[in-house]
C-alpha cells in the first residue's frame, strides 16, 4: 500500500512537471526513498532539467534508461538525454526548454513569439532553427493551423537550403504534410518533389548516412500523396465505430459498486455506436466473463468485439512456450465455450504481439494457425484477426514477419493506436504522429495482405494537460478518415468509454485517463467530437444484400430445431421473427453474419407441427421470408400468475417437483427454461438476472437483456441450460464464495439488481427438457 501511494505521488509529480509547477513537483519526489528507482528518477531528471541542472538531469537519465523501464517516459528520457548530449554547452539551451515548456502548458502563441525572437537574434544557430520547427511542428499537430504550420515551415526552408546540416529538409518534410493537410494536394507534390532533388543532390552524397536515413523516410510517406488525390472509397458500406473495454460498469469507477451494462450509460449519453468491446486477459476473472452479457449486446444492436489479451506484455518466444498447454486450455475450455452460442463476433487475438522477440520468432506463425483452427472449429461465426502494435520505423522490416502465414489466414487484421502527451512530447516529426503512423502501417498491410482492417483500439489520453489535445486528436479523423477507408480501415474502436483510476500499464500515470467520459461520467470534450464523427462519417446505412438467408430442420435431444443461417454484404441491425399464426418468436443481433438456433418458443403459446414462416428483418425493413414445417408438441406450461415487486438485490425463486438434472447443466443440449412475465418495464430489462439456485443458496444468473422476446405486454426469456456453464456463487459479508457443482435440489430464481424496485407479474413457466417434455414443471 505504501508503495501504491509513493507512486501515485511520483506519478503526480511528473505532471506537475509538465504543467510548471516545479516546487510542487519537488514536493512530491521528496515522498521517495534515496537512491532514486524507476519513475523517481525520471521525475528527478525533469526537476533537475528545469533547474538547468544539465549535468544532473543528464546522470539521472541516464540511470532511468539504464534500468529499462517499461513506461512511456522511456520515449522522453530518450529524447532529452540525447538534447542534453548535444547542446549542453549550447547557451541557447535554456532557451529553446523554455520553448519545450510552452508547448507542454499550450502557451501557443507566446511561444511562437518566443521562438520569433530567439530566431531574429540567432538565424544561424541550431537551437533558434530548432525552435522554429518546434513551433511550426506545434501549429500543425496542437492548433490544427496547417496553413500557419506550412508558412513557417516554409519560411525556415528558404533560411536554410544552404546550410550543411539537414535543416532544410526537416523544414521540407513538415512543409509537405502541412500542404497535405490543407488540401493543397498540388503544392505538396511540388514541395514533395523540391524535397527529393535535395536527396539527389551532392549534399545527399557529402551526407550519405543522413541522406540514406531521410530517403526512408520519405520513400515511406510517398503513397500519401497518392491517397490525396484518389477519390473517396465507393463504398456504402457503414462504417464501425465502436467503444469499450469491459461491458459492465461500476458507479462511480474504480468502486466495485452499481454495476450496470455499458449499453444504457451509451444510451444516456447518446453516443450511437455499433460495437462494444470486451477485454479478456491472463488475469480476468473468469467468474465473470459470461456469454449472457454479450448475448445481451447484441440484443441492444451492438456487435460484441473481445480482444484476447493472454499473454500481454509479458509476451516473449519464452514466456509464450512455457504458457503454451494453459493457453490453448483456456481457449478450448473458456473461451470457445463463451462465443460458441453468439450469432457472431469479432475476436482479436494477442493485440501487441509484434514485441519482444515474437518478431522473429518461428513458432509464434503455428501457434497462431493451431488456435484459429480450434476457435473454427468451436466456434465457426466468429470472425479472427491477429491485432499489431503500430511501432514500425519508415522502411524498416515488418515486426510482425513472424505471423504472414497466421494473418494471410485471418478475416482481417487489426492494429491499435495510443496517445498521451508523453508520447507527442518526445518528438517532434510530422512522419511519427499517431494518424500518420497508422496510415503507414495500413498502406504495409494493404500491399502485403489485402485485409479488411481494423483499429481495435484507439487511445487519448486527457491527462497530463491534455483534455483539449485528446478532443483535438480525435478532430484530425475528419481528415484522415477518408484515407484510412481507402486502405481497407472497416472499423475503430474507442478505448475505454469511461476513465478507469485502477488501471496500470506501459503509459503509466496516463493510463487512467483514456475515456470519454471521467470516473464520475462526466463527458469530456473528446465525447461530442467523436459523436459528430460517427453522424459525419457513417457513410450510408443502407440495407444489405443478403448472400445467404438458410433455414434448415435438424434433430435435437428435445424439440425439432431450426437452424438460421444468415450472411450479409455488410454490417446491419437485424431480426429474425418466426411465427404462426399469432404467435411469435424474435431475435435481434447487428453484424454481417448470425447462426442462431430456434425450438419451438413462442408468445403467447409455444409453436405446434405444422408451417412457420420466418422473416428477416434489416435496419427496420422487411427483406426476406422463408415458409418451413416444423414438427413439435409441448405441453411442459404452468401458469403462475403471481405479482411480484422486487427492491434492489431481492430474488423471488420456486422449488421445483421435477428436478433439474445438476449433472445436465451446462452441457449442449441439455434443454431450456422460459419465463414469461407481464407488464415489465422495458427500461428495467437490463437490470434483472434470471437464473438458478441450489439448496444451499449458491447461484447462477444470467443478464435477462439477450434472452427476451416480446409480444404484447408479454415478454419472455428463453435461457438454454447450456448457458449454466459457470461457477456457483454465494456471498458470505459480501465476498463472493465460490463452487463448481450444485447442490439439489434446484430453483429457478429471478434478481433484481435495478436500484429501484420492480414490478412484474410471473405469468408462466415453461420447460424444455430432454426426454421430459410431455411432464410439467409443478411449483410448491
Amino acid at each position: 500500500m505504501q508503495n501504491a501511494i509513493a507512486s501515485n505521488k511520483i506519478g503526480e509529480g511528473i505532471q506537475l512537471v509538465q504543467q510548471g509547477q516545479l516546487a510542487a513537483a519537488q514536493k512530491r519526489l521528496a515522498s521517495a526513498k534515496q537512491p532514486y528507482k524507476g519513475e523517481a528518477l525520471f521525475l528527478a531528471a525533469r526537476i533537475a532539467e528545469q533547474e538547468q541542472n544539465w549535468n544532473q538531469a543528464m546522470s539521472y537519465y541516464r540511470q532511468y534508461l539504464s534500468e529499462d523501464p517499461f513506461s512511456v517516459h522511456r520515449l522522453e528520457a530518450r529524447a532529452a538525454f540525447a538534447l542534453l548530449r548535444g547542446y549542453r554547452s549550447d547557451p541557447l539551451l535554456a532557451d529553446f526548454l523554455y520553448l519545450v515548456q510552452l508547448r507542454d502548458q499550450y502557451a501557443l502563441t507566446q511561444m511562437q513569439q518566443t521562438s520569433a525572437r530567439l530566431y531574429a537574434s540567432n538565424p544561424s544557430q541550431p537551437l533558434a532553427i530548432r525552435g522554429q520547427l518546434l513551433v511550426a511542428h506545434s501549429l500543425l499537430e496542437l492548433a490544427q493551423q496547417p496553413q500557419q504550420a506550412l508558412q513557417l515551415y516554409l519560411t525556415t526552408a528558404d533560411a536554410t537550403k544552404e546550410m550543411k546540416a539537414d535543416w532544410y529538409i526537416q523544414a521540407m518534410f513538415g512543409a509537405v504534410f502541412s500542404a497535405l493537410r490543407s488540401n493543397q494536394n498540388t503544392l505538396a507534390i511540388d514541395l514533395f518533389e523540391q524535397l527529393q532533388a535535395k536527396l539527389d543532390s551532392r549534399w545527399a552524397s557529402q551526407n550519405s548516412l543522413l541522406a540514406r536515413s531521410w530517403q526512408q523516410r520519405v520513400d515511406a510517406m510517398a503513397f500519401m500523396l497518392k491517397l490525396n488525390q484518389d477519390a473517396p472509397p465507393n463504398t456504402t458500406s457503414p462504417f464501425l465505430w465502436g467503444v469499450g473495454a469491459r461491458l459492465l460498469l461500476d458507479s462511480p469507477v474504480g468502486s466495485g459498486q452499481n454495476f450496470t451494462p455499458i449499453w444504457n450509460t451509451l444510451e444516456q449519453h447518446g453516443l450511437n455506436v455499433k460495437s462494444v468491446t470486451l477485454w479478456i486477459t491472463q488475469d480476468s476473472d473468469w467468474h465473470w466473463l459470461r456469454a449472457d452479457l454479450l448475448r445481451g449486446a447484441h440484443a441492444k444492436g451492438y456487435i460484441p468485439m473481445i480482444s484476447y489479451w493472454y499473454f500481454g506484455d509479458k509476451i516473449s518466444p519464452e514466456y509464450v512456450q512455457a504458457n503454451r498447454e494453459r493457453y490453448l486450455n483456456e481457449i478450448e475450455n473458456k473461451l470457445i465455450p463463451l462465443l460458441q452460442d453468439l450469432p457472431q463476433a469479432y475476436l482479436i487475438l494477442e493485440p501487441e504481439f509484434n514485441k519482444n522477440g515474437i518478431e522473429s520468432w518461428d513458432g509464434w506463425d503455428p501457434l497462431m494457425l493451431e488456435v484459429m483452427a480450434l476457435i473454427r472449429k468451436g466456434a465457426p461465426q466468429v470472425k479472427i484477426g491477429l491485432g499489431l502494435g503500430d511501432w514500425d520505423q519508415p522502411g524498416s522490416t515488418p515486426s510482425y514477419a513472424s505471423a504472414y502465414n497466421s494473418i494471410e489466414a485471418s478475416d482481417f487484421v487489426a492494429s491499435m493506436l495510443m496517445l498521451s502527451s508523453y508520447t507527442e512530447r518526445a518528438h517532434s516529426a510530422p512522419d511519427w504522429s499517431g494518424w500518420v503512423r497508422a496510415l503507414r502501417l495500413g498502406e504495409r498491410l494493404q500491399k502485403r495482405f489485402n485485409k479488411p482492417w481494423m483499429l481495435a483500439y484507439l487511445s487519448i489520453a486527457s491527462q497530463p494537460n491534455w483534455e483539449a489535445q485528446q478532443a483535438n486528436e480525435l478532430e484530425k479523423l475528419h481528415f484522415y478518415l477518408p484515407l484510412l477507408r481507402q486502405l481497407g480501415l472497416f472499423a475503430l474502436n474507442w478505448f475505454s468509454f469511461t476513465d478507469e483510476p485502477l488501471q496500470q500499464g506501459w503509459f503509466a500515470d496516463a493510463e487512467q485517463s483514456f475515456g470519454l467520459l471521467n470516473a464520475e461520467y462526466n463527458p469530456k470534450p473528446a465525447l461530442d467530437v467523436y459523436k459528430r464523427l460517427i453522424e459525419q462519417h457513417e457513410l450510408d446505412s443502407s440495407i444489405p444484400n443478403v448472400i445467404r438467408f438458410d433455414v434448415t430442420t435438424a434433430s435435437s435431444s428435445v424439440l425439432q430445431s431450426l437452424k438460421i443461417d444468415l450472411a450479409l454484404t455488410h454490417w446491419a441491425q437485424w431480426k429474425i421473427v418466426i411465427s404462426q399464426g399469432s404467435n411469435h418468436w424474435s431475435s435481434k443481433g447487428a453484424g454481417e453474419s448470425a447462426t442462431l438456433d430456434w425450438h419451438g418458443q413462442m408468445l403467447p403459446t409455444w409453436a405446434t407441427s405444422g408451417t412457420v414462416l420466418v422473416n428477416l428483418v434489416l435496419n427496420g425493413q422487411a427483406t426476406k421470408q422463408r415458409q418451413i414445417a416444423w414438427q413439435g408438441a409441448f405441453n411442459n406450461d404452468l401458469a403462475i400468475n403471481e405479482n411480484i415487486v422486487l427492491s434492489t438485490w431481492q430474488t423471488w425463486q420456486r422449488e421445483t417437483i421435477e428436478q433439474l438434472n445438476a449433472q445436465q447443466l451446462g452441457k449442449t443440449n441439455s434443454g431450456s427454461l422460459e419465463l414469461v412475465f407481464t407488464g415489465l418495464n422495458p427500461t428495467q430489462l437490463s437490470g434483472l438476472y434470471i437464473g438458478l439456485v441450489d439448496s444451499q443458496g449458491y447461484l447462477q444468473t444470467l443478464s435477462s437483456t439477450g434472452y427476451a422476446y416480446e409480444n404484447g405486454s408479454d415478454t419472455a426469456f428463453t435461457i438454454p441450460l447450456s448457458d449454466f456453464n459457470n461457477d456457483w456463487v454465494k456471498y458470505d459479508n459480501g465476498v463472493p464464495v465460490w463452487r463448481e457443482q450444485p447442490s439439489e435440489p434446484i430453483s429457478i430464481v429471478v434478481q433484481n439488481t435495478n436500484q429501484q424496485p420492480t414490478a412484474f407479474k410471473v405469468s408462466r413457466v415453461r420447460t424444455l427438457l430432454p426426454n421430459l417434455t410431455a411432464q410439467p414443471i409443478i411449483f410448491r
